[in-house]
């Protein structure tokens, strides 16, 4: 069973949420970027991102990605996400390929499973 937590980049110097999205798409693909640009932007619009107070945990589903992944970024410091949304340290960014196989679907099922344990968030937040 392979791994889907792909990177983990800790104290990031990110000063605001376009900063940081470019990141985290560049990390799924430089081709691809754009799209993945847009399709976590359509879905932030659709509803709240925040999971926990400072942690937000943007998502797509694409065709295009080459592997589903997950990818953890902390920043040095907290930034505002949105107007409703601040004090943001701590991206957790969840890439699934369309029409995934059901195992993989269920280790990243597992791991928000992990996100709502107050301990393991806590210590993302701290690493």
């Amino acid at each position: 069973m392979k791994s889907l937590l792909k990177k983990q980049f800790f104290q990031q110097p990110f000063r605001s949420r376009q900063e940081c999205y470019e990141f985290l798409v560049g990390q799924l693909g430089e081709d691809e970027s754009t799209q993945f640009l847009h399709l976590l932007e359509e879905r932030e619009r659709l509803a709240s991102i925040e999971i926990f107070p400072g942690v937000v945990m943007p998502h797509l589903e694409s065709n295009r990605l080459k592997e589903s992944q997950i990818i953890i970024l902390q920043l040095q410091d907290s930034i505002q996400w949105l107007n409703t949304t601040r004090d943001v340290r701590l991206m957790i960014l969840l890439a699934m390929k369309k029409d995934e196989e059901v195992e993989i679907k269920r280790q990243l099922i597992a791991f928000v499973h992990q996100l709502a344990d107050e301990e393991f968030i806590q210590a993302l937040l701290e690493n």
